[in-house]
């Protein structure tokens, strides 16, 4: 209810409702708490560029409640409630995302787009310096721009400012 997704739902296409069915969202963040009821069967890959011998489980919170506002479908519902996710873990458990990480999280997606049907890619960053506000889209310029020539959408906040890219 706080993020409206019923307006989302119900605004629809060619008289379809629009829920994410046959669509896969990549969520970049801590990761994913793979075992909630909300993301039940649906979380189809994952990866994690802070530890890469761990699955990219989420130790921190935040990365599932970004998933549950994209794709939840359970006692709330998402905006896209019906699509496919994929875990990948930029951040650690103190909420810091490195921009190497994040970088080769955006990269794992674009190479990943085609085998998953990923159309978009979302993810929500703390600004502590490496980038913020300012540099934010000039820092991530070359990897957005690839992920624009895939045609997959983007939707990222950095330091509480959001970036449609």
């Amino acid at each position: 209810q706080l993020v409206r997704a019923n307006l989302a739902q119900e605004l629809g296409y060619l008289n379809t409702q629009i829920l994410g069915e046959g669509q896969t969202l990549c969520i970049l963040d801590t990761g994913i708490d793979s075992n909630h009821s909300s993301f039940t069967g649906r979380i189809i890959a994952g990866k994690n560029f802070i530890d890469e011998i761990q699955p990219a489980i989420d130790d921190n919170g935040h990365g599932t409640h970004v998933a549950g506002i994209a794709a939840a479908n359970g006692t709330f519902i998402g905006v896209a409630p019906r699509a496919g996710i994929i875990a990948v873990k930029v951040c650690d458990a103190t909420g810091n995302c490195p921009g190497s990480a994040i970088l080769a999280g955006i990269d794992y997606c674009i190479n990943n787009s085609a085998q998953y049907n990923i159309s978009t890619i979302s993810g929500s960053f703390a600004d502590r310096g490496e980038y913020n506000s300012s540099n934010c889209p000039t820092y991530f310029e070359p990897a957005l721009a690839a992920v624009n020539e895939r045609n997959i959408s983007t939707v990222f906040a950095a330091g509480n400012k959001i970036f449609f890219l």
